[in-house]
């Protein structure tokens, strides 16, 4: 049950987002009888319409003219004050060199505005990063109550996402001996703005016109659709990278902007923020702004875009074009568009953006509009959602936030830190994201078109998604469920956001909050609540682990978290301070199983890097302290794998399973522990157990179709690769793959049509290499360069790459080259195997690029570490045969390479090896690609 003053603040966000004819019946049924609680609502409403946006430009030279008479009323004292504030506000100014908090160091002056001025600094706790910092007048910010109205409005502007919105950052108060500095921080953008592109070259063409007014419409639409009026639209606050068709279109000070105004507005210098040659008519009246104030606005950029100048308006008659004829030399569709937008009466323009956009063409960008609520709909929600009884309210906002934003029936959602977190919460988010992916992926099995992912899913461990749009081609997802904390001396609050992956537009959102002290509540509680954003019942109960790390001091929790994000660090790379942190947990808790599971994990992948017998025992002893629990069960079953007792390794991921019935961590971790020793069938039997759990779970079909093609099983490989590109539409790779695929089954044109699929979803390495490859099959040396060589640009430390470039210069005769690009295969390996020395193909793939660099002795100790560690598939088989036929050993490679095409090797694969080309004419050779060619011989995949 919400406190008093909680319930005051939901309802208060409630009504703010919603039309202003529907806030009072709704609040008569949200408030009942309680008129204290319904005079506070009031209250806070009549504050949001006087005060306008602390953080908006006060409209220049307007202040004395449009200032009306004020409320006479206790609740509205201190607002015009405000203006006097800016008036007399004496700026504390601030010099490049200048060091802010102990982190922005101040680069330069760039502008200077009605609020503040604005600065490029460079973030020195982001390695350099730079930013734009604003700052805001003491006098606005400084006082309890605006400050608390300034931080809303911020957070308000950075729950709206889109790519052509300039995002804001963070809000930070810092003390200086001149006083206190408040200040925003935002994207740095480069370019130019459209005011200074219009005034350098005067009017716009139509081309690059059409692409900027559809990323200014896509961009205010998302604005609108979270409840948010930008109420300062002008080609000052457009910002340009780029020319012509492909330019990159950035709108500026949205978050300047004021959720939508109630019905009795009243004007103060703040409330009718903006420009006045930007201004509708009706603004200059007193009365309210809206969106299609907004959409007039809209339509005086488009007229200065295309004309040169603003457009000559006549108060009460509107756009008068004849005193500039450039205008009725414009396309039509161009016209009504101005004109529908220019309308001085309200009913007679356009209601909305993408109104206005449809004057166009068909191929204007679809926007969605937010799902209106009738005032019967929200009576009916009322009545469901708030409950007047014995001097308080029980209020479930979350039920109507579910409501107004229903979700597509695919959700595939990427589990994302997101806005980027302290150094001192992200831990805690990667710890509860971790929680939340273990929990809802278990719903994958009985949820149709559900699959939950991270960044952590990804094969490689290179272009991870740091946005959410990002996570569209990488991970495919739809959906991001996006996670931050806000933290005080004794509170801390975990964010949760469902945003649309594609425009990032905000969907849905809740709040989880702890006290420091049951800090380790909250894995559990975002966990729950994340179901419940996502429309899913948790229909499990919880695994002992959870139990037991709700059920641990703040303290352990803390290192907890810290362990666990050393130990997500790709490639291994923190895993020995992962060791020190869980070791500090233990030392806190002596009792605190999953500590002692995590730990022996931990010695497990040590072992794995430097392979000392030492990590195991450390390993084993740490397991068999870790108890019952699915994670303890685990941990000793990875003991077993890698003490080479595979049959007791299995017997205990089979009870820890039984422990976490579809934990996908156990799952996930067992597949690529058994991929990684070279146990490949039973890898691919673990991925197709997976499958079974997580039916769209594209990675399982990929690692699956990998599985298969180093087992030399193209069709198998091919038909995993497709199952995981339907699954995954939107993502490159599986796509890319499938070409590969075709490639070993000799079909080209199934080949290229795979990889030009791949490059339409998302440009990448591995169909850069796939049609490469189909050119060097061609002969066409020179085409299969270019494309190595984008994807070298794409890829510049994959080692494939090199070798296929210096293939090509083998081919062109160019020796040099071949000994270049082959040295820095040699070198891209070697770095691969000092984070993954275990790898018996990478060893035996380093040792073919020593043979190719005249290195005969290190080629040789490479076969040797290829073979001790199990390097006996097919692939990696023939990449020997490949190493000895360099080495001069032309019959041991011809036998080889027989026995791989016996256990199914492809010949069109044969066909790309440079090095083998004398033994493609070897009697025996041609024989067996015959028999495997024949109707009556053995298939070819």
């Amino acid at each position: 049950m919400a406190d008093q003053q909680e319930l005051v603040e939901q309802l208060f966000d409630a009504a703010l987002a919603m039309d202003p004819a529907e806030r009072r019946a709704y609040l008569d049924r949200a408030c009942g009888d309680n008129l204290e609680l319904r005079r506070s609502v009031d209250s806070l409403l009549i504050r949001d319409e006087q005060a306008g946006s602390f953080l908006q430009h006060p409209p220049p030279g307007l202040q004395e003219k449009l200032r009306p008479t004020p409320l006479q009323s206790d609740e509205t004292k201190g607002f015009e004050e405000i203006d006097e504030a800016i008036a007399s506000a004496p700026a504390i100014r601030i010099s490049p060199g200048d060091i802010l908090g102990d982190r922005f160091l101040v680069i330069r002056f760039i502008a200077k505005g009605g609020m503040g001025e604005v600065y490029e600094v460079e973030d020195l706790h982001l390695q350099g990063v730079r930013l734009a910092l604003k700052t805001v007048l003491p006098q606005v910010a400084g006082k309890p109550s605006m400050q608390r109205r300034f931080e809303r409005e911020v957070l308000l502007a950075r729950e709206v996402i889109h790519p052509n919105l300039c995002p804001i950052y963070d809000i930070f108060h810092v003390q200086l001996r001149k006083g206190q500095l408040n200040f925003l921080t935002m994207k740095l953008l480069s370019g130019e703005t459209l005011a200074s592109r219009i005034s350098r070259q005067g009017r716009i063409d139509l081309p690059e016109a059409t692409s900027i007014i559809k990323q200014v419409a896509t961009a205010l639409a998302a604005i609108h659709d979270a409840g948010i009026l930008h109420r300062d639209i002008k080609a000052s606050n457009i910002m340009l990278d780029g020319s012509g068709e492909q330019v990159r279109v950035c709108v500026m000070d949205f978050g300047l902007a004021h959720a939508n105004l109630a019905e009795d507005y009243t004007q103060t210098s703040f409330g009718v923020a903006g420009t006045p040659a930007y201004m509708a008519p009706e603004l200059f009246r007193g009365e309210p702004p809206s969106k299609t104030t907004d959409v007039y606005a809209f339509g005086v950029v488009a007229y200065e875009m295309l004309v040169g100048t603003l457009p000559p308006i006549n108060v009460g008659k509107g756009l008068q074009p004849a005193q500039n004829s450039a205008f009725e030399t414009l396309p039509p569709e161009w016209q009504q568009l101005i004109r529908g937008c220019l309308e001085p009466d309200i009913s007679s323009r356009y209601q909305t953006i993408p109104d206005a956009l449809t004057a166009l063409d068909s191929s204007s960008p679809k926007v969605t509009t937010k799902r209106s609520i009738t005032r019967r709909h929200m009576i009916e929600m009322g009545t469901g959602a708030s409950l007047a009884a014995a001097g308080g309210i029980w209020f479930e906002w979350p039920k109507i936030d579910l409501w107004i934003h229903p979700l597509p029936e695919k959700r595939f959602v990427a589990l994302m830190a997101w806005p980027t977190a302290s150094s001192e919460s992200e831990p805690i988010v990667s710890t509860v994201l971790g929680s939340i992916r273990s929990r809802l992926a278990r719903a994958e099995a009985y949820v149709k078109n559900l699959l939950i992912i991270t960044s952590n899913d990804l094969p490689s461990p290179t272009g991870l998604p740091t946005t959410p749009a990002e996570s569209v081609n990488a991970l495919g997802a739809n959906l991001v469920l996006a996670a931050s904390l806000q933290a005080t001396a004794t509170k801390v609050t975990l964010l949760l956001q469902v945003l649309d992956a594609a425009t990032q537009h905000l969907l849905r959102r809740q709040h989880v909050s702890s006290s420091r002290a049951q800090l380790s509540t909250l894995p559990e509680k975002g966990s729950a609540a994340a179901a419940r954003l996502l429309d899913l019942s948790e229909q499990e109960k919880s695994p002992k682990d959870a139990d037991e790390l709700r059920n641990v001091s703040a303290d352990v929790f803390s290192s907890f978290s810290q362990a666990e994000q050393f130990a997500n660090q790709p490639n291994n790379t923190g895993v020995d301070a992962a060791i020190l942190k869980y070791s500090e947990c233990l030392e806190k808790d002596p009792n605190f199983r999953l500590g002692y599971a995590k730990l022996a994990i931990a010695y497990i992948r040590k072992y794995y890097i430097v392979h000392d017998s030492a990590l195991l025992t450390l390993a084993r002893q740490n397991a068999e302290k870790a108890g019952d629990s699915a994670k303890g069960l685990f941990s000793r079953g990875l003991v077993y794998l890698y003490s080479d007792d595979t049959n007791q390794a299995m017997d205990y991921f089979v009870k820890a399973l039984k422990a976490d019935p579809g934990n996908p961590e156990i799952m996930l971790y067992r597949a690529h522990a058994l991929r990684d020793l070279n146990h490949l069938p039973e890898a691919e039997q673990t991925y197709r157990e997976i499958l079974k759990e997580r039916p769209n779970y594209w990675f399982a079909n990929n690692d699956l179709g990998l599985m298969l093609f180093r087992q030399a099983k193209y069709q198998q490989a091919a038909d995993a690769f497709d199952a995981a590109a339907m699954s995954a539409p939107d993502v490159a790779l599986p796509m890319a793959n499938l070409g590969n695929m075709y490639i070993a089954m000799g079909k080209r044109n199934e080949a290229k049509e795979a990889a030009e699929e791949s490059i339409r979803r998302s440009n990448n390495y591995t169909a850069r290499l796939v049609l490469g490859d189909i050119a060097f099959g061609d002969g066409d040396y020179k085409g299969a360069l270019n494309n190595y060589n984008q994807a070298a640009q794409l890829r510049p430390k994959n080692h494939l790459i090199w070798r296929n470039i210096g293939d090509c210069y083998t081919m062109l005769g160019q020796p040099a080259q071949v000994r270049e690009n082959y040295t820095k295969a040699a070198n891209s390996m070697a770095q691969v195997l000092k984070n993954n020395p275990h790898s018996g193909p990478g060893w035996m793939t380093l040792a073919f690029y020593h043979a190719k660099i005249g290195d005969a002795a290190g080629a040789a100790t490479d076969m040797a570490n290829a073979e001790s560690r199990g390097a006996i598939d097919v692939e990696s088989q023939f990449m020997k045969v490949q190493t000895l036929a360099v080495l001069g050993k032309k019959e041991d490679a011809t036998k080889l390479l027989l026995t791989c095409m016996d256990r199914g090797l492809s010949p069109a694969e044969v066909n790309l090896a440079v090095d083998l080309k004398d033994i493609r004419k070897d009697p025996r050779y041609i024989s067996q690609v015959t028999k495997k060619q024949s109707p009556s011989g053995p298939a070819t995949s």
